[in-house]
């Protein structure tokens, strides 16, 4: 699979304010846009299993590699000490889960995945519950 975003992000500008313990308060936020563009190359190994009962399930295993071409503030996130870091622009991702048929109209997909394989010191994790149901 090959997949490509961009994005554009754009926000106003707008003030807050309160009185606040005798005092008056206010924050002025400028507005502010910035853009994100990413691509996406993986591949999807699976086969179908059914039960004696007839149920279908299917593991997989998933792997990638995504390239973030525009990324906001040049990549640079704030880390746990709150300091400043550059991650890589390159990742790896694998996921590996299991779908199933319940019915001819509801299917279930479990998933769970590493998606920062190649990023020294950052741990992004990800677990998804899907339940699909036809109408």
């Amino acid at each position: 699979k090959v997949s490509g975003s961009f994005t554009r992000s754009f926000s106003d500008g707008y003030g807050m304010s309160c009185f606040l313990l005798g005092q008056n308060l206010s924050v002025a936020f400028p507005s502010s846009s910035y853009n994100v563009a990413s691509f996406t190359v993986s591949n999807e190994f699976n086969r179908i299993f059914t039960t004696a009962d007839g149920t279908q399930f299917m593991p997989y295993a998933e792997f990638g590699v995504q390239y973030d071409a525009i990324r906001v503030n040049d990549g640079q996130v704030l880390t746990g000490t709150l300091g400043f870091a550059t991650p890589s622009a390159w990742t790896m991702t694998v996921r590996s889960g299991v779908r199933m048929l319940l019915s001819n109209a509801i299917q279930l997909d479990l998933t769970a995945g590493y998606l920062s394989l190649g990023q020294p010191g950052l741990d992004v994790v990800e677990a998804r519950l899907h339940l699909s149901v036809s109408f």
